[in-house]
């Protein structure tokens, strides 16, 4: 469990990286400017208010529990994802079970999914 701000720095960046957003993005979605959390993941502020971490937390899908190291649970890949869609792009529990599902097919099954929604499309155009 994280017992110093270099741990939390730490945290904080290790989701940020996994996240695979950019600074830009974090600001777009935080509010807070993309310099500022910059700053806090390279731990040259070494100051971060909570509400800050709570903010960054909420848009990396992750919780601020984690990052400050009251909870040593990393986030799962599964949940980031789902969280981060529901953040990010407003779905719904059944379009993010869909996506969660697409995810999880092989690449042939994939590509064949894509070619019927291609159909699909063609179809609708026509009409």
């Amino acid at each position: 469990m994280p017992n110093n701000v270099n741990d939390v720095i730490k945290r904080l960046k290790e989701c940020i990286e996994q996240s695979g957003l950019s600074y830009e993005q974090l600001e777009k979605k935080t509010g807070i400017s993309r310099s500022t959390i910059q700053r806090y993941a390279n731990g040259i502020t070494s100051k971060i208010p909570i509400d800050a971490i709570k903010t960054i937390a909420e848009a990396l899908g992750v919780k601020a529990e984690y990052i400050m190291g009251w909870d040593d649970t990393p986030p799962t890949t599964e949940d980031t994802i789902v969280k981060l869609l529901k953040a990010q792009y407003n779905l719904n529990e059944q379009d993010v079970k869909f996506v969660m599902d697409y995810i999880k097919l092989a690449p042939a099954e994939r590509e064949a999914l894509r070619t019927a929604i291609e159909a699909i499309k063609k179809i609708k155009d026509a009409d």
